[in-house]
């Protein structure tokens, strides 16, 4: 919630494009893990690319600031935002209600709901 997801994103086709034929498909696989306690996160790690995505590797790095992965046991997949991964109306609406940018208007809720 409040981010568009990285593959909707402008700017980043060619790295992508790169870094899928280079098999690198999800988050999980640019992730940096710490070799003294493999289950803390050390960073993004995008390996050396050619020239041309050079500049959308800096793009993609900063939309990925300030993210991180959950765990390395835990692999990243596409899913609805609770514990199972499926869609439900209660997640939906208690994702959308928890979203900093939603406002906490009653009358609004009413009319959804």
């Amino acid at each position: 919630m409040g981010d568009p997801p990285l593959d909707s994103q402008p700017g980043i086709v060619q790295i992508k494009g790169y870094l899928s034929g280079q098999n690198v498909t999800t988050l999980w696989d640019i992730s940096e893990w710490n070799t003294d306690n493999s289950t803390t996160w050390k960073d993004w790690y995008i390996p050396i690319c050619p020239p041309h995505p050079q500049n959308e590797k800096a793009t993609l790095l900063s939309l990925l600031l300030g993210k991180s992965p959950i765990s390395k046991k835990i692999k990243d997949i596409r899913g609805w935002g609770n514990r199972t991964g499926v869609y439900s109306t209660s997640a939906s609406y208690k994702c959308i209600k928890s979203s900093p940018h939603i406002p906490d208007n009653p009358a609004i809720w009413k009319s959804i709901w």
